[in-house]
């Protein structure tokens, strides 16, 4: 059970393991943010090709799901599964930012910062 002093919210954060000669680093161990204060938490990565960074979230006694990817919210659905959180994709140096302007004691979970790998999609060409 995860609980936090009243008006405060825990955000607890994961740390990345490095795979396939790829990594994904979160510098935060627990954090503690007071309601309405914002929030940062921090995603480093190294990897070849095209990256797509997620970031995940895991509520108290819930299986984790996905918070936000790299591409904007496109539908109010979107919007509201983001819950107020954003991040930005930087290439150099290579991070994803996870952050809230005004967090809430709902936002109290565990945070993971993920990478995919961009796939071209490929169109058969067909010769007569």
């Amino acid at each position: 059970l995860i609980t936090a002093p009243t008006g405060c919210s825990l955000l607890l954060q994961a740390n990345g393991k490095r795979t396939y000669g790829n990594s994904v680093t979160q510098t935060e161990g627990t954090i503690k943010v007071c309601e309405g204060k914002p929030v940062l938490l921090n995603c480093t990565y190294e990897m070849s090709g095209s990256p797509v960074p997620f970031w995940y979230v895991q509520y108290p006694h819930e299986a984790p799901h996905l918070l936000l990817a790299e591409y904007e919210a496109t539908d109010e659905e979107e919007r509201k599964r983001r819950r107020g959180f954003s991040a930005k994709l930087e290439r150099n140096p290579t991070s994803f930012r996870l952050n809230k302007n005004s967090s809430e004691i709902s936002d109290s979970a565990l945070y993971f910062c993920a990478l995919g790998r961009h796939l071209e999609t490929v169109r058969p060409h067909f010769i007569p």
